[in-house]
């Protein structure tokens, strides 16, 4: 039996997303032995706890948890694995967001069309703007720990947030898009060659 809730309400957690927790710490652990190069913890406990802030279900807070550990070549494994842990909502979710090219910088249609990216997520928009929330915080604090003209290097990242947030705007209007609007404006910001260097 998993949580359930709606925009806004209180998202009612269960034993499962405890269960949850230990399976997303203990995975990328593994990852990370293994030499792969993963995001780091903390940014998949602020996507899901942005999930659970907006009231949204106990599955999309499981997706948005185990959704920035995944590997390219694991994914179909991770998503038959999560569908028998935590249910077929929260796989379907996963699924959803891992098949999108809504992370994929390259991928601009995917962004800029809203209808596809809308029929890319079906139900899992929350669970995607708050992936990217998370992104953008973590990109944002190694920005801040950069030197000034390292900063112009995330020309790219930055614009490709921006088209998110345009996206996000007209798919998900509210709290959760206007706080990557101000991250993406901040980073924009600091990112400015001529930011840092009068004194």
């Amino acid at each position: 039996m998993t949580g359930q809730s709606g925009r806004h309400g209180t998202a009612l957690l269960t034993g499962s997303f405890d269960k949850a927790l230990y399976y997303a710490s203990a995975l990328h652990r593994t990852l990370q032995r293994a030499g792969l190069t993963v995001c780091p913890f903390p940014v998949s406990l602020l996507a899901a706890s942005l999930v659970i802030e907006e009231g949204r279900s106990e599955p999309e807070a499981i997706a948005a948890l185990l959704l920035n550990i995944s590997m390219p070549t694991l994914e179909e494994i991770l998503v038959m694995e999560v569908s028998n842990l935590f249910g077929k909502d929260t796989a379907t979710i996963l699924r959803n967001c891992l098949q999108s090219n809504y992370r994929n910088s390259s991928a601009r249609y995917a962004v800029s069309n809203r209808r596809l990216l809308a029929a890319q997520l079906p139900g899992s928009l929350a669970v995607a703007l708050a992936d990217c929330v998370a992104r953008a915080a973590a990109l944002h604090v190694g920005m801040m720990n950069e030197a000034p003209p390292e900063r112009s290097n995330h020309r790219g990242e930055l614009e490709h947030f921006d088209l998110l947030t345009d996206a996000f705007e007209d798919l998900y209007p509210g709290a959760l898009v206007k706080r990557l609007s101000l991250l993406v404006a901040e980073m924009t910001a600091i990112s400015s060659p001529y930011v840092g260097s009068q004194h």
